[in-house]
């Protein structure tokens, strides 16, 4: 949750050990940080080649809103 918190060394110290040992999966959630955890996290797995994960966390459960929330975290 507090990737955008923290700067971007900081959070590199954080995730190239994690992936080095073959870590697969980094929460990430729209809510976090107001989006900033995800964009943090998506920089960094762009930069390292790697796919950024997702979750909708919010009002409402339809497919529309769920579609729009996705593709914000895509955007972040």
């Amino acid at each position: 949750m507090a990737f955008g918190d923290a700067d971007d060394q900081t959070s590199t110290a954080l995730l190239d050990p994690y992936l080095a040992a073959d870590g697969n999966f980094i929460d990430a959630a729209n809510v976090y940080n107001g989006g900033r955890s995800e964009e943090t996290i998506g920089a960094y797995l762009d930069k390292h080649r790697a796919c950024p994960p997702g979750r909708y966390q919010g009002p409402g459960t339809s497919m529309s809103e769920f579609q729009l929330e996705a593709a914000g975290g895509l955007e972040r």
